[in-house]
């Protein structure tokens, strides 16, 4: 390609951004696109033109020119909803149809997958040889026994059902007539979801880096503040307090040491948009928000009763799945708990983490919209049967209060409200707060409906 050539396309180029066109940067098969905007340190600026020119160098046929309103593609919204029974999937219907309708010419379908019956012992024996564990004896479970309990056929019904319906929507994505969807949502049948659900989704979804694997639209997120340490230290700690010789702080004393820095930052966040764990608590908290932001970064939640795949993440995800278990310690671990040690898979799995993002076997990138958008259903307390609108975040806080612990240690968890901004707000004066805004660079945020 001339000179000459080279020039009149890359002022095509900037032409283009300057009208806010997108760029999509082609890389083996796929593509990221880089945005006229993105989140640094919390705050929406735009990318540096040297950056476009440094790639004009590499080869200026990988642009390619796209419209930048998404509103004149349509978007496709794949919803599946596992349950056992039809009946159930009906009963999901009622409960959420009208929230799972599409604005503008976005297409959706929303699918029944029927779930896998663990309470099964010919599927318990399959299970056991696929994840190369000791088999379970159905005769020696009930399905009304507490399904907390990892080692149970209840864990593993929802784990094969997750695992072979993504199986299913890779093989259909494959199909020329199918193609690859835009967005994909995985609802269990007890999900109760908040109104315009699909377009709320495929908003936040916008706001995300280009890598990401899992959005939570509900669940528990968890807060570990390791102090650096890795499991390893914690299973081997070469002291260990006597619970009787220090006295446990109050829950409100824990939280407020760690709105004030003095248990580090949060090594599985949930850190607020363009946040991360090198960064103080009150940034990544989002406490110098006056709005809240369009997503929170996390490395550890629990339930998959509803959340969303990037759909160019499924074969990622499904060698996640795929990979044995602990038959050492005989561990079934449950699917939420995969992906969660996945996402943390630096603390639980430190020889085998890789921080590269651009390798094929780096951890999973989880999210989480900025509000919860679907709850469980609950038949016990009706208030949970509908969601009229987002509600609050509420999950775990672990902290290493005493010098020497092991991890988990039940006695430092604290449940309550998690991944707001306003956790650690009233921590801080009103004089303070306003003299750390406005030497702060973060973008104020807003939600998005």
């Amino acid at each position: 390609m001339t000179s000459e050539a080279k020039v009149f396309i890359g002022l095509l180029i900037i032409s283009l951004m300057a009208s806010g066109a997108l760029l999509k940067v082609l890389d083996n098969d796929d593509y990221n696109v880089i945005y006229k905007s993105a989140y640094i340190n919390g705050e929406k600026r735009k990318i540096p033109m040297h950056y476009l020119k440094s790639r004009m160098g590499e080869s200026l046929q990988e642009f390619e020119i796209t419209a930048k309103k998404s509103s004149k593609r349509r978007l496709r919204t794949e919803v599946y909803v596992i349950s056992l029974e039809k009946s159930d999937f009906d009963r999901f219907r009622e409960r959420n149809d009208d929230n799972l309708s599409t604005s503008n010419n976005d297409s959706h379908k929303v699918e029944w997958f029927r779930g896998y019956d663990g309470y099964n012992q010919t599927l318990l024996d399959e299970w056991a040889t696929l994840k190369n564990m000791i088999p379970i004896n159905v005769s020696n479970h009930q399905k009304s026994d507490n399904h907390d309990t990892y080692k149970s056929p209840h864990t593993v019904g929802v784990y094969l059902s997750h695992w072979r319906l993504l199986e299913k929507v890779y093989e259909s994505s494959k199909q020329p007539k199918q193609g690859v969807p835009d967005l994909i949502l995985i609802l269990e049948d007890d999900s109760v979801c908040v109104p315009n659900l699909i377009n709320r989704t495929l908003q936040v979804v916008q706001e995300l880096p280009t890598r990401w694997d899992i959005l939570y639209l509900g669940g528990k997120p968890f807060s570990y503040h390791t102090n650096g340490k890795s499991l390893y230290q914690y299973q081997h700690p070469q002291h260990i307090d006597d619970e009787t010789t220090k006295k446990r702080p109050s829950d409100q004393e824990l939280i407020q040491n760690m709105c004030l820095g003095k248990f580090g930052t949060s090594t599985t966040g949930p850190w607020a948009a363009g946040t991360s764990k090198k960064d103080p608590p009150k940034t990544t908290t989002g406490a110098l928000l006056e709005k809240d932001p369009p997503y929170w970064q996390t490395k550890y939640v629990l339930n998959t009763h509803a959340y969303a795949i990037n759909p160019k993440s499924i074969s990622r995800i499904l060698n996640v799945l795929k990979k044995p278990n602990d038959k050492k310690n005989n561990n079934y671990l449950p699917i939420d708990v995969v992906y969660s040690r996945e996402m943390y898979r630096e603390f639980f799995d430190p020889v085998n983490y890789f921080g590269d993002d651009s390798v094929s076997n780096a951890p999973l990138k989880g999210f989480l919209t900025p509000h919860v958008f679907c709850d469980q259903f609950d038949d016990k307390q009706p208030k949970h049967n509908k969601m009229d609108e987002p509600s609050e975040w509420l999950g775990f806080h672990w902290f290493p209060w005493k010098t020497f612990q092991i991890f988990p240690g039940p006695k430092s968890f604290i449940w309550g409200t998690n991944a707001d901004r306003r956790t650690c707000r009233r921590f801080w004066d009103n004089s303070t707060l306003k003299k750390e805004r406005k030497s702060y660079r973060g973008v104020v945020f807003a939600p998005k409906d």
